[in-house]
């Protein structure tokens, strides 16, 4: 059975759905998540992923926003908005947080 699940961020767009360096596959881009991150790979095509060619295989770290998706024969799929650079590509941020910091977020 094929499961299916969407990504997007609250508010909208605010959050990259993926960190890490382009692949180009011809028909779309993939992006390979940075080493020790907790991002998710994805391929796009469209006008942004045009943008993007030329950065294809450089090692250049991209952040993507957008609305992603997973379920598909060849996987995740992503609907980027928007892009920005992020060097160097590397493992996600980690903050420390306490239960009242937890708390204080929801009040």
């Amino acid at each position: 059975m094929l499961r299916a699940h969407g990504l997007a961020s609250c508010p909208q767009y605010t959050a990259p759905i993926t960190q890490g360096t382009l692949d180009d596959w011809g028909w779309a881009l993939h992006v390979e998540p940075c080493a020790g991150s907790c991002y998710d790979g994805f391929y796009f095509s469209g006008p942004i992923a045009d943008e993007l060619r030329p950065y294809a295989g450089l090692g250049v770290s991209v952040r993507l926003y957008g609305t992603g998706f997973c379920g598909t024969v060849e996987g995740c799929a992503l609907q980027p908005v928007g892009y920005d650079f992020q060097n160097p590509c590397g493992p996600t941020a980690v903050l420390r947080s306490s239960w009242g910091r937890v708390k204080a977020i929801y009040r």
